[in-house]
C-alpha cells in the first residue's frame, strides 16, 4: 500500500497544493491550533506562513523541530525572505518557499520526506 502524506497547513492564505489521493490535508489558522494538532496526531509535513495572526511561523516550526524532529517543516514567505533564508539556512526549517511555489510543494515534500525517513532510520 502506498504511503499517505499528511500535510498540516497553518495560515489564512495557504491552500492545499494538490488533490492527490495519497495526500491528506489538515488546515488551521494559527500557532496554538497547530501545536495542538502536532502534539496529538502524527503528521508528515507542517507548512506554515511566516506571519500568522497569533505569532510567527518560524517560532511554530521551531516548536515542531523540537517536539517532532522527523516532521518536515516548510515556511512560506515573501520571495525576498525566501531567497535569503534558503541561502543562509534556518535550523527550524527544512524548506523555504515563496507563495508562487506552493503548487510545487507535493513534489518538493516527497523528496524532503525521503530524507527525513532516512534520518529516522539512522537515528532509530
Amino acid at each position: 500500500m502506498a504511503q499517505v502524506i499528511i500535510f498540516l497547513w497553518v495560515g489564512d492564505d495557504l491552500p492545499p497544493a494538490s488533490d492527490h489521493s495519497r495526500v491528506h490535508h489538515l488546515h488551521v489558522r494559527g500557532i496554538d491550533a497547530a501545536r495542538q494538532v502536532v502534539d496529538s496526531i502524527s503528521v508528515d509535513v507542517v507548512v506554515s506562513g511566516h506571519r500568522l495572526f497569533d505569532g510567527n511561523g518560524v517560532d511554530l516550526l521551531e516548536h515542531v523541530r523540537k517536539t517532532q524532529p522527523f516532521v518536515a517543516r516548510v515556511l512560506v514567505t515573501e520571495l525576498s525572505l525566501a531567497a535569503a533564508w534558503s541561502s543562509n539556512g534556518l535550523p527550524a526549517v527544512d524548506l523555504v518557499v515563496a507563495p508562487s511555489f506552493v503548487h510545487r510543494l507535493v513534489e518538493l515534500v516527497r523528496r524532503l520526506l525521503a530524507r527525513q525517513h532516512t534520518r529516522a532510520r539512522v537515528a532509530g
